[in-house]
């Protein structure tokens, strides 16, 4: 079932059509979608992350002007590899080299408690 507030939203704030809200409010409910739609969400830029971790990307996320999935947004975020690869690369090009402690010791803290804990 499609839930209803989600998809007025949507329909408010974006130009989409019934089947890509439909999808989006699939990844939203974090049930699965085919790859196919995870490819087509992914080129229209309406998700982030790999399969099965997506979650709802930023260009979705802030026209709803919803403080709560923006909440969700940031969690999912800090778990995004691309942002932990830029901030790596950014603290070597500031410090000229880095070694393995100085590395952990930026990105352990950065990492919410559950990705810690969770097996890879």
């Amino acid at each position: 079932m499609i839930d209803e507030n989600f998809a007025k939203i949507l329909i408010d704030n974006l130009n989409l059509s019934i089947a890509d809200i439909i999808t989006l409010d699939k990844v939203q409910k974090n049930r699965s979608i085919s790859d196919e739609e995870h490819q087509y969400l992914k080129k229209s830029r309406f998700v982030e992350g790999r399969k099965p971790n997506i979650y709802l990307s930023y260009k979705v996320i802030k026209p709803m002007n919803n403080k709560m999935l923006m909440a969700e947004y940031a969690k999912n975020k800090s778990f995004d590899d691309e942002y932990f690869k830029k901030l790596i690369l950014e603290f070597i090009k500031k410090q000229r080299k880095a070694n393995r402690k100085s590395i952990d010791g930026l990105i352990i803290p950065k990492l919410s408690l559950v990705s810690r804990i969770s097996p890879k």
